[in-house]
């Protein structure tokens, strides 16, 4: 998705990911959006998109607005800023972007980030764990979990976009697993959330993106925001 006030910025990079599209064996959906509000409208129809090319400085309703709202309805969407200036840079942490692209747009650089970025959805997306639930053994995407809950002798598996998947396996096993996995990290004796999902960290709680709110235990704040940010900054390197 590309969404940029610019028509001639839109075309352009159109034409790259055509381009682009030649030298890889897979094809690619494009949709073009010229302004943050028509784009949300359709993330709020039910719309879905892998990667997002985001204008930061549209006129009203601006990129990061944009991207704030983005994140309400979607935690996975890669979001790529397209600015004139990387003074931005450090603040599209808060929307957990995946990059930024200086204007103007060369398909050199293009190239190289849809190779990187094709290159993690194919390895994070379609990575999973079995589970035996109470409806038998299925399969469960990682990008999937939002976070995981003791629940008496139980574990609930919270999924995205919405449902939860009950087992009976013990949360301790369910930690060192999913711990193994970089993505996830133990806030509370009884959670373990996807660093995906994150929101925001408070002084004794987790909002997550979904709305959620996960319990840290007691001193480990520190420690956990410490956490979220190194992960941060692996993911980007």
């Amino acid at each position: 998705m590309i969404c940029d006030d610019s028509s001639l910025v839109t075309r352009q990079i159109t034409e790259y990911l055509h381009a682009y599209m030649q030298t890889i064996p897979t094809s690619l959906q494009l949709y073009s959006y010229s302004d943050g509000h028509s784009l949300i409208s359709s993330f709020q129809k039910g719309n879905d998109f892998d990667i997002c090319f985001l204008d930061i400085l549209m006129p009203g309703f601006s990129g990061m607005e944009t991207a704030r709202e983005i994140r309400h309805f979607n935690t996975h969407t890669r979001i790529i800023f397209l600015t004139f200036s990387p003074e931005y840079a450090l603040e599209s942490y808060e929307v957990r972007a995946y990059d930024y692209i200086l204007k103007p747009v060369t398909p050199e650089r293009l190239n190289r980030l849809m190779n990187e970025v094709l290159k993690e959805i194919e390895h994070t997306d379609g990575t999973g764990i079995v589970v035996r639930s109470d409806e038998g053994v299925q399969m469960l995407l990682l990008a999937n979990i939002i976070y995981v809950e003791a629940m008496e002798k139980k574990t609930v598996y919270h999924l995205y976009p919405e449902g939860t998947v009950t087992c009976k396996e013990k949360f301790a096993e369910v930690c060192s697993r999913l711990n193994r996995e970089g993505m996830f990290l133990q806030t509370h004796r009884s959670y373990v959330i996807n660093l995906n999902y994150v929101d925001r960290i408070k002084e004794n709680d987790i909002l997550l993106s979904c709305q959620e709110r996960i319990p840290i235990a007691q001193g480990r704040t520190k420690e956990i925001r410490q956490a979220y940010l190194s992960f941060q900054m692996e993911d980007r390197t």
